[in-house]
C-alpha cells in the first residue's frame, strides 16, 4: 500500500503519458524523505521500528496534504460455514490466501 507513493525512479514510479500511465503513483509525488523511510521498512526486521517508518510515511502524505481521505467504503462480505482456511482482512483482496481454502 505504501509503495504507491515512492518515487525512487520516477519515469517507472510516478503514473505518466511516457509510461502509459503504469506508475502506482497516482499523485506523482515526489519525496526524497519518503523514499528514505519506505528504503529502511522494507529491510528492517523490528516490528516496533518498522511501525515508527510506516507511522512516519504516513505523516509525510498527511502533512503534505498528499492524499485526503474523505469516504470510506463498507465492504460486504461472506463466507459459507463449511470453507475452512479462510480468513477475512480489510488491507487485502479477498482472495489472497485461497491456496488455503478447503470445503469441510
Amino acid at each position: 500500500y505504501m509503495a504507491n507513493w515512492k518515487s525512487d525512479d520516477p519515469a517507472v514510479d510516478l503514473a505518466q503519458k511516457s509510461n502509459k500511465w503504469a506508475g502506482v503513483n497516482t499523485e506523482r509525488w515526489v519525496s526524497a524523505d519518503y523514499n528514505k523511510l519506505y528504503k529502511q521498512a522494507l529491510t528492517e526486521l523490528d516490528p516496533a521500528k518498522q511501525a515508527e517508518l510506516f507511522i512516519g510515511m504516513n505523516d509525510l502524505i498527511v502533512n503534505e496534504v498528499v492524499e485526503i481521505p474523505l469516504v470510506a467504503r463498507a465492504n460486504v462480505i461472506a463466507a459459507n460455514k463449511k470453507l475452512k482456511g479462510y480468513s477475512n482482512s480489510p488491507w487485502t483482496p479477498d482472495v489472497r490466501d485461497i491456496a488455503d481454502w478447503y470445503m469441510e
